[in-house]
């Protein structure tokens, strides 16, 4: 259900879209591999220069509900493109 929310999702940056796209490309939940495996995933789709210190921060707890964090920035980017119209 998340992957399919944000599937379709209009990305403010490029990057962030490129992040999601190897992220759902890898599969899987392992966080490890994740860590391990994203930057070249990134580069072989023809993403090398993804700032990977911004997403793979040491020491940051996972989310405890990811489907409330996709609801949150569901809204949050509706209520932005809202106040675009002003």
């Amino acid at each position: 259900m998340v992957i399919r929310q944000l599937s379709t999702r209009i990305w403010e940056s490029a990057e962030h879209r490129v992040v999601f796209d190897a992220i759902t490309r890898l599969g899987g939940r392992d966080p490890q591999r994740l860590r391990d495996e994203l930057p070249a995933q990134a580069t072989r789709m023809g993403f090398p220069d993804v700032g990977w210190e911004a997403y793979l921060a040491p020491g940051e707890a996972p989310p405890n509900d990811l489907e409330a964090l996709v609801r949150d920035l569901t809204a949050a980017s509706s209520a932005d493109a809202g106040s675009n119209l002003k």
